[in-house]
């Protein structure tokens, strides 16, 4: 029977699944009743090749917490198989204990170490080196686990924080643009009051009024406060617009990133002043100017950018 489970109650490698990967039957026999003799709660799979040691991997990753691993055998030897396991996404975190006669000497230790094995033993080992070494590799997972978890964690908590400090620099520039857009509207209205050609709007006053809201609306330059926070929350989305698209003009530009970050066509209007219909002008030129499919929706388009390397 080459592959084979046993399993009873045991100490501290209590539930512990070794795979035990070697061509010779004799040496197998020995190692099985070995494990099981001083560590009778183990389960053990054996594997009698590399090929038939990857598809009990294949068929067991889960359970498997230690491979002890020969170096010379049919079909594919031991540093083939740790190969494999090397580029394996789940594979290379299994601790593999080479266990050889044949390839003992230190440039066979370096290149074993340096594709994926914990440790390297020689033919024939004592028994309490054996499972010394092999409580050693299972700490060393353990170990390990520990601290992919903890690093998951960590960056689990930083992308937290970032995407509330993103979400609450949206939310202050997008009410900060909309109170700019009302503005702007407001003192449009009044500019075009003041322009009515009637007895009240033709006094000296009036026209110094008009001028003074014409200048106000033109200077009040958003745009590079906008750029900033734009570049905080969503960055070098300009870059990449350009970079994808670069016959677009700067009001076009501006009008992607105002739709980026949520702002309504009148609003946009207010912002940029154009009138409604302007801003419509302009989606229609930028839609030409991407070749943009009828079915798809700019806004959509808009959202779906990445950036590329």
């Amino acid at each position: 029977m080459n592959t084979f489970i046993t399993s009873a109650s045991g100490e501290w490698l209590n539930d512990t699944t070794l795979l035990l990967v070697d061509d010779n039957s004799d040496n197998r026999s020995f190692l099985v009743g070995l494990m099981l003799e001083l560590v009778p709660t183990m389960t053990v799979l054996v594997a009698k090749d590399g090929k038939q040691a990857l598809q009990i991997l294949e068929k067991k990753q889960s359970i498997i917490d230690l491979v002890l691993l020969d170096w010379e055998m049919p079909k594919m030897n031991g540093l083939e198989v740790l190969k494999v396991m090397e580029g394996h996404l789940l594979w290379q975190y299994i601790p593999t204990i080479m266990y050889t006669g044949a390839m003992t000497d230190v440039r066979h230790l370096n290149e074993a170490l340096r594709h994926g094995a914990i440790d390297f033993l020689r033919k024939p080992a004592e028994p309490v080196e054996l499972l010394a070494r092999m409580r050693s590799a299972l700490r060393q997972k353990q170990l390990e686990e520990q601290r992919r978890k903890v690093e998951q964690q960590l960056i689990q908590q930083q992308n937290d924080f970032l995407e509330k400090s993103n979400v609450q620099l949206r939310k202050e520039t997008n009410d900060y643009l909309l109170m700019l857009a009302r503005k702007n509207e407001v003192l449009s209205q009044i500019q075009q009051q003041c322009k009515t050609p009637t007895e009240e709007t033709v006094s000296v006053f009036q026209r110094a009024m008009s001028r003074f809201v014409e200048l106000s609306v033109r200077e009040d330059d958003y745009w590079e406060g906008f750029l900033e926070k734009l570049n905080q929350t969503d960055p070098k989305f300009v870059q990449e617009l350009l970079k994808q698209h670069p016959e677009l003009s700067k009001t076009e530009v501006k009008v992607c990133a105002l739709i980026r970050f949520g702002i309504d066509n009148k609003s946009i209007a207010n912002l940029l002043q154009i009138s409604a219909d302007g801003v419509k002008k302009s989606r229609y030129r930028i839609r030409k100017k991407i070749v943009l499919p009828t079915e798809v929706k700019l806004d959509t388009y808009i959202h779906s950018i990445r950036y590329t390397k």
